[in-house]
């Protein structure tokens, strides 16, 4: 049997090329302090990832029915931060070395497009 060649390599832009986590939970934290939930920080955030969903909404109390609010807000914080959020370290390099490879790369993102 043939095995075909990788020819397409995807990459999700939150958290693989773009660091968004720090200017996700920067303004989360600004929110809560406004409404009264609970801060993320660096010592509970490997905590809050390891939980479900309704568990992080819980010790984060956060209210499921604010949860759309939540989420909005921080989906257009970010979208006029931009500006402000770096790729990581390297990663431009590795695009660059496997177009040279002549890989074609996608993005796949639940970012809006236009980000």
């Amino acid at each position: 049997m043939k095995r075909k060649k990788i020819s397409v390599i995807f990459f999700d832009f939150d958290g693989t090329i773009a660091d968004t986590m720090k200017k996700a939970i920067e303004i989360y934290n600004q929110l809560a302090l406004k409404n009264n939930f609970n801060l993320v920080d660096e010592y509970n955030l490997p905590e809050l990832r390891n939980n479900k969903p309704l568990d992080i909404l819980k010790k984060l109390r956060i209210p499921l029915c604010k949860l759309p609010f939540v989420a909005n807000k921080i989906r257009k914080k970010i979208k006029s931060s931009l500006g402000e959020i770096s790729t990581f370290d390297g990663i431009t390099d590795v695009l660059i070395k496997l177009k040279q490879m002549q890989y074609k790369i996608g993005i796949i993102s639940t970012n809006n497009i236009n980000n």
